[in-house]
């Protein structure tokens, strides 16, 4: 096949970027030499592709800051880090220096190399865990399609969240939307255990499902809620619970959550939804204005991101650890 069939139908490159590619100096060569998209590919061909930022590319406005980058994982067209909580992703009005964005630009200043900041997930600023972020077009385009196909079961990017919620999900009532399966995601996330009277025992070998559409609560651009009006978008959690415990604060919920969309706030607003806020969460649910909270800010952490065959995972924070330490397992 042509170089442009190659670069279209095996590597799904944009032609935004097959543009960009043609217009480079290197950038396409086969086996050395610079070709059109217009040469023939035959086996034991070396095509190489020039997909690297150049300096006229990197945003002057971000500027590089020496900030904690707890790198998970790099390779050619990714790079994961921990975010960690407090920090926002993107730069904003109040938050210029201190973002996720400024600590990339200094991680790679350092090495001398331009660099574009491209995330293909976000976490709310006191939201904390992995972040993938693409160093190139080409792993931009392709990951952040990847990330939208996940509104679904078959989206090759998965997200995995751990949170510890307030009070004790009762399957008895459930709300509108919410549902039980058994559980067959394997003995980490449904450990045995029962409390002898067929309650939240029996949650930790189910499946708890939020099928509960999520826009926009006016007046307010910041809040969401769950809503079955015709105005609202789909938006899908799947979640297990992985413990019980008791606190001064009340009952608690440690769960592993799977959001299957990724609507804004989704897993804190489904959560308050079936009366089980996130723990120091001050926007959502019936503890949202009490300042005695059991922890700094919403203890909500992506624990893991799964690409392809790959698994990337973020211990828990140290002020979750500490949370879970707070009661007794019921």
């Amino acid at each position: 096949m042509t170089v442009r069939e190659y670069m279209r139908r095996v590597l799904g490159l944009s032609r935004t970027a097959m543009t960009r590619l043609k217009q480079r100096e290197r950038g396409i060569m086969l086996c050395g030499e610079r070709v059109t998209v217009r040469a023939v590919l035959r086996a034991g061909d070396q095509l190489e592709l020039d997909e690297a930022d150049a300096e006229d590319e990197v945003n002057e406005q971000i500027e590089p800051v020496d900030l904690p980058f707890w790198v998970l994982y790099e390779d050619d067209e990714i790079i994961a880090v921990n975010k960690p909580p407090g920090m926002p992703t993107h730069p904003s009005r109040g938050h210029l220096y201190d973002t996720l964005a400024n600590a990339a630009a200094f991680y790679f200043a350092k090495r001398g190399q331009p660099f574009v900041f491209r995330a293909i997930n976000r976490l709310d600023r006191n939201t904390s865990g992995v972040v993938l972020l693409a160093k190139n077009k080409h792993a931009a385009y392709k990951f952040s399609r990847s990330i939208s196909a996940a509104c679904g079961r078959g989206g090759r990017i998965k997200k995995e969240y751990f949170a510890v919620l307030r009070g004790i999900i009762n399957p008895a009532e459930p709300p509108r939307g919410v549902s039980f399966e058994p559980c067959d995601f394997g003995e980490a996330a449904c450990r045995a255990g029962d409390d002898g009277a067929g309650g939240w025992g029996g949650l930790r070998r189910s499946k708890v499902i939020i099928d509960a559409p999520i826009r926009r609560a006016q007046p307010s651009i910041v809040l969401r809620e769950v809503s079955f009006t015709p105005d609202a978008q789909d938006a899908i959690t799947e979640f297990f619970v992985d413990s019980v415990f008791e606190t001064a604060f009340g009952p608690m919920t440690a769960v592993r959550a799977f959001p299957l969309t990724g609507r804004t706030h989704q897993l804190r607003v489904h959560f308050a939804y079936i009366c089980c806020p996130v723990a120091g969460d001050t926007l959502y649910g019936q503890y949202a204005g009490d300042e005695n909270q059991p922890i700094a800010r919403q203890a909500l952490h992506c624990m893991a991101m799964t690409v392809g065959d790959l698994r990337i995972e973020a211990p828990l924070p140290e002020d979750i650890e500490n949370l879970l330490k707070l009661g007794y397992i019921k």
